[in-house]
């Protein structure tokens, strides 16, 4: 019973951390406005999109700029430490819930693009299946040809995102090598707040309703057969990150494989 209490008492310092990190972070940053460059959202999850660059995606689509999202799984296994509802229940769950978040962002369904790939398994680099995702992203890359990608920050710490952005640089660096990295934060302030250091923020509240009308897709439905959302149980620092009207990014480093 003790070890429970302090493994409670050390997340709720931990969410606390966070969310003092993070405000101090939302008015230290640089403000930067959106592009009106086109865009691809590498989203490992259903609800990252949202969570991440929902202010983004909604400020380009309301000035028209094209946005499409590649989610690489269904979010399938966001309740394997909670309960035994089935796995393919979740999955089709959560993809009913992304083509909804989607449509108060300005999305339609021909701008979700979805791959197969198991969630908490997206294919590590050096792992069996990396080459394939990078071939299959690449595809995707040069049928659509993005002017940015938007995928998540490396120090977001969840392995699936780790793996999606290793996934999302080789691809460009094989397929269409200008392309301009940007990386977005959804667990970046609650796991490794410091290394967001150089990157830049994002005012979404001209278009705040329209992410929060998305974010209640995911949160405020009808909950699994647990009570928990199908998104899973998540700290209360990273929702109300999600639910910030301020939104986090970096681009990624410079180099010959990129351009400003």
């Amino acid at each position: 019973m003790q070890s429970r209490y302090l493994k409670i008492f050390k997340g709720m310092a931990k969410s606390a951390r966070s969310a003092l990190r993070r405000s101090w972070l939302e008015r230290r940053l640089p403000v930067r406005e959106i592009s009106g460059r086109s865009a691809l959202i590498v989203a490992p999850h259903p609800d990252d999109e949202t969570f991440g660059a929902g202010g983004l995606i909604a400020l380009k689509r309301t000035a028209g700029v094209s946005v499409r999202v590649l989610f690489l799984t269904g979010g399938e296994a966001s309740h394997t430490a909670c309960c035994n509802t089935d796995r393919e229940l979740i999955r089709s769950v959560r993809r009913q819930q992304a083509s909804a978040a989607s449509v108060p962002l300005g999305l339609s369904p021909d701008d979700l693009i979805w791959s197969d790939f198991q969630d908490g398994n997206i294919p590590h680099e050096g792992s069996a299946g990396f080459e394939h995702a990078v071939a299959g992203m690449s595809e995707v890359i040069l049928r659509f040809q993005p002017d940015e990608i938007y995928c998540p920050h490396p120090a977001d710490g969840h392995p699936d995102h780790r793996a999606a952005t290793r996934i999302t640089e080789t691809a460009v660096k094989h397929s269409v090598p200008y392309i301009r990295i940007v990386y977005y934060t959804v667990w970046a302030c609650y796991n490794a707040p410091h290394l967001i250091s150089g990157g830049w923020r994002l005012d979404a509240r001209p278009v705040y309703e329209k992410k929060a009308a998305a974010i209640r897709e995911y949160l405020d439905q009808k909950p699994a057969p647990c009570g928990i959302p199908w998104c899973g149980r998540l700290p209360e620092a990273v929702i109300r990150s999600a639910r910030s009207a301020v939104e986090l990014y970096r681009d990624k480093a410079l180099s010959r494989n990129n351009f400003p």
